[in-house]
C-alpha cells in the first residue's frame, strides 16, 4: 500500500471517565450501585470541521464497557434509571458526557474499542467477559489503509485498570465519585519509508540504481484485540532473495511496486538522494512481537541493456534500543547505502529510523 508521508505528534486519545457510587455518613457503603460518567476531554471538534487525515489515526464508532477486576461484564442504565445504557456509540459525536447509572459496585475497569470490526462488534454484543472480546483475531491485512490519507479503519484499543478517587461528589450528590483514563491506540506499528540514499563515491563504474520493489518479511499476518500475535510470515533470506520477490503469493499489501532513480550525475560528494514524494511513500502496519525486515529490489542501470539486479535486506534499525517496534507508533525509515562490491548482488543494510507516536481523532461523517 501507499500511503501520504505522515509526520505525526501528540499523544494518544486520552478518555476521561468518573465513577461514583453512594455513602451513608460519610462512610463507603459496599454493594451502592456506581454512576459513571464518560468523556472524551480532548475532542472538542464539531460537525462539518476539517481535520488533517493524513497526520491522524481517526475513529468514527466505539464500544465503553465496565469490567470487576476478574473481567466479567457490567451494563449500566440510562438517565431514566430504567433502559439499559448502550455500550456502542455509532458516531464519535456522541463522545461527549455520557453517564452510566446503577452500574454494580464491583466495576474497576473501563475499556475502550473504537473503529470496531464486525467480528469484534459481534463478539461485544455477545459478551459477559472481556475475554471473550480480547480473544477476537484482527488480521494485518484488515489493517492496512486503502486510501492514502484515511487511517479511519485501524482498530484502536485502551483500558483503564483502576479509578482514582476524585475527592468530591458527582452533579447527583454521590459521594464516591472516581476518574480514570484511558489512552486508546491502533493495534499496529507503522513503519514508513521516506527516503532513499546512495554513496556512489567507491561503485568500480556504478553510476545508477534503479529501485523496482521494497517489500515487507518477517511479520505476524494475526493478532488479538488483547495483543497476542500469530501466524509469523518469514522467508529467511539466505541464497532464496530471487524466489522471494519471484513469489506471487505474497499477500498484496506487504510490497509496493517502484520506478525511483538514483544516480551520481550533478551530485556533489558523489551521494544521490531520492526523498519519496507524499503520494508515494511505502508504509506497512504491523503488529507487535518481532522485529520485521525490509527488503529492497534494485537494479544497477549502468548499462540499460543488460541491467544487473541487487538487493537490499535489513539485519537491524539504527534508532531502537532493542529492535523492538510498539503499538501505536510510527517508524520513520530513510535508507542509506554505499555500493563498493558490485559483485555480490546481496547486500545487508542497517537503517535509521525516528520514531513518533500516533494522534488520534475523532472524526463526524459528512454525506
Amino acid at each position: 500500500m501507499k500511503l501520504g508521508n505522515i509526520v505525526l505528534a501528540g499523544a494518544a486519545l486520552t478518555v476521561a471517565l468518573a465513577s461514583c457510587s453512594q455513602k451513608e455518613e460519610g462512610v463507603a457503603v459496599s454493594g451502592n450501585p456506581k454512576a459513571v460518567t464518560v468523556s472524551f476531554a480532548n475532542v472538542t471538534r464539531s460537525a462539518g470541521d476539517k481535520v488533517d487525515k493524513d497526520k491522524t489515526a481517526l475513529y468514527e464508532d466505539f464500544y465503553v464497557l465496565f469490567t470487576d477486576d476478574a473481567g466479567k461484564i457490567y451494563k449500566g442504565k440510562s438517565a431514566d434509571l430504567t433502559t439499559d445504557a448502550p455500550i456502542y456509540f455509532a458516531n464519535a459525536a456522541a463522545a461527549g458526557d455520557m453517564t452510566f447509572h446503577l452500574l454494580d459496585n464491583s466495576v474497576k475497569k473501563v475499556y475502550v474499542i473504537a473503529n470496531p470490526t464486525d467480528e469484534i462488534k459481534t463478539a461485544a454484543d455477545a459478551a459477559t467477559g472481556i475475554n471473550e472480546i480480547e480473544s477476537v483475531v484482527v488480521a494485518a491485512a484488515a489493517q492496512q489503509s486503502v486510501n492514502p490519507n484515511d487511517n479511519a479503519d485501524l482498530v484502536l484499543y485502551g483500558v483503564c485498570e483502576s479509578l482514582v478517587d476524585a475527592g468530591t461528589a458527582d452533579d447527583k450528590g454521590h459521594e464516591d465519585y472516581y476518574t480514570a483514563a484511558v489512552n486508546i491506540k491502533p493495534l499496529v506499528a507503522r513503519i514508513q519509508i521516506g527516503a532513499f540514499t546512495c554513496d556512489f563515491t567507491d561503485t568500480e563504474g556504478i553510476t545508477a540504481y534503479g529501485i523496482e520493489q521494497v517489500a515487507l518479511n518477517n511479520y505476524y499476518t494475526t493478532c488479538t484485540l488483547g495483543g497476542t500475535p500469530g501466524g509469523l510470515n518469514n522467508t529467511p533470506i539466505t541464497g532464496n532473495v530471487f524466489d522471494f520477490f519471484a513469489d506471487a503469493d505474497r499477500p498484496a499489501w506487504s510490497h509496493d511496486e517502484a520506478t525511483i532513480h538514483l544516480d551520481n550525475s550533478d551530485v556533489e560528494g558523489g551521494s544521490n538522494t531520492h526523498a519519496l514524494a507524499d503520494d508515494a511513500n511505502f508504509c506497512y502496519d504491523i503488529f507487535p512481537g518481532v522485529t520485521p525486515q525490509l527488503l529492497v529490489q534494485l537494479n544497477d542501470t549502468t548499462d540499460a541493456g543488460s541491467p544487473v539486479p541487487y538487493y537490499l535486506a535489513t539485519e537491524g534499525f539504527s534508532g531502537l534500543s532493542d529492535n523492538t517496534f510498539k503499538a501505536g507508533y510510527i517508524y520513520n525509515v530513510n535508507f542509506s547505502f554505499k555500493w563498493n562490491d558490485p559483485l555480490t548482488p546481496e547486500k545487508c543494510v542497517t537503517v535509521n529510523v525516528t520514531v513518533e507516536p500516533w494522534t488520534v481523532e475523532a472524526i463526524t461523517p459528512e454525506f
